[in-house]
């Protein structure tokens, strides 16, 4: 995102307002606190399984974070309907 920063008005503006919605909801905020807290670092993870020096325990991890995503997609989905 560094290197290739949002550069349309209109995408700047959603993303914006979706971080002002974030702030303003103290409960939005802490669920998405608990949420992210089960979600570990999937990035991290696939690469070391696609390097192959990954574990029995990393893979673990990554199906228990995929298997967040769900719920946090529709705690998101469902404060852009408020």
């Amino acid at each position: 995102w560094i290197l290739h920063p949002l550069l349309d008005a209109a995408a700047l503006r959603n993303r914006l307002n979706a971080v002002e919605a974030i702030h303003d909801d103290a409960g939005l905020r802490l669920a998405l606190r608990d949420h992210l807290k089960g979600i570990a670092d999937i990035e991290r993870l696939m690469g070391r399984l696609t390097a192959k020096s990954g574990n029995a325990r990393d893979l673990k991890a990554l199906e228990v974070s995929l298997g967040q995503l769900p719920a946090l997609l529709e705690l998101l989905e469902g404060e852009g309907e408020s």
